[in-house]
C-alpha cells in the first residue's frame, strides 16, 4: 500500500504541477513537480530493503525466507541446502579481507551457474550460503560435484583451492521453515566435522 501510494504521487505531483501552471502561468510548479516527484523516486529507492546481496549480488537472507515461506505455502515439491565455506578465516588471516571477499564473490558466482535453472541462490551472511532447489532431490551429490569441479576450475588459486561443507534438507508435510534451517545446518555441521576428522587423519 505504502508502496503504491509513492508511486502515484510521483506520477500525480508533475501533473497537478502542470495544471496549476495553465491557469497562471507566472507559477512555475510544472519543473518544481517534476523535480518533487524525482525526489520522491529517489527517497523511495532508498529505503525500501533491498533484495540483493550488496557483495555478491545473489539473493538476500529476506529474499530467501521470502521465498522459502511461499514454498511452503504451495505445498511444491523442494529441499534446502545450506553451504559453509571451509577455511575462511584462515583465508581472511592469511590473504586479507579483499581476497575474502573475492573467494565470497566467486563462490556465489559458482552456486548461481550450478542452481540457476532449478533453485534460488543466496547469501544468508559471513561464509554461510543458501539454495533453495525446486523439484527435489534426485540430483544432490551431483550438484555438489559439479560446484566442486567448477571451483577447482578457477584460475586463482585460493578458489580453486577452496572446499565446502553443506547440508541438504529435503521437505516434508507439516515442516517449518525453522526446522528446513535447523535440519539442514544440522547436517552441514557433521559434513564439516568430518572433513575436518578426515584432514587431521
Amino acid at each position: 500500500v505504502q508502496e503504491t501510494l509513492i508511486f502515484v504521487l510521483c506520477f500525480l505531483s508533475p501533473i497537478v504541477g502542470m495544471v496549476i501552471q495553465m491557469f497562471d502561468s507566472k507559477l512555475h510548479f510544472s519543473w518544481t513537480s517534476i523535480v518533487l516527484g524525482l525526489l520522491l523516486v529517489y527517497v523511495f529507492l532508498e529505503t525500501v530493503p533491498s533484495e540483493e546481496d550488496h557483495l555478491t549480488k545473489l539473493f538476500n537472507r529476506r529474499s530467501y525466507e521470502t521465498e522459502l515461506s511461499f514454498l511452503l505455502k504451495s505445498g511444491k515439491e523442494f529441499g534446502v541446502f545450506i553451504f559453509d565455506l571451509n577455511g575462511f578465516k584462515e583465508i581472511n588471516d592469511t590473504h586479507g579481507h579483499q581476497k575474502g571477499d573475492e573467494v565470497l564473490v566467486a563462490f556465489g558466482k559458482a552456486l548461481e551457474k550450478i542452481f540457476s535453472e532449478k533453485g534460488l541462490a543466496s547469501r544468508l551472511g559471513g561464509d554461510e550460503f543458501a539454495v533453495i532447489l525446486r523439484g527435489g532431490d534426485k540430483k544432490v551429490e551431483r550438484y555438489i560435484h559439479q560446484l566442486s569441479t567448477l571451483l577447482h576450475q578457477e584460475k586463482d588459486p585460493v578458489v580453486a583451492s577452496l572446499t565446502f561443507s553443506y547440508g541438504y534438507q529435503h521437505y516434508h508435510q507439516d515442516m517449518t521453515m525453522d526446522d528446513l534451517y535447523t535440519l539442514a545446518d544440522g547436517k552441514m555441521y557433521l559434513h564439516k566435522k568430518a572433513s575436518k576428522e578426515i584432514q587431521i587423519s
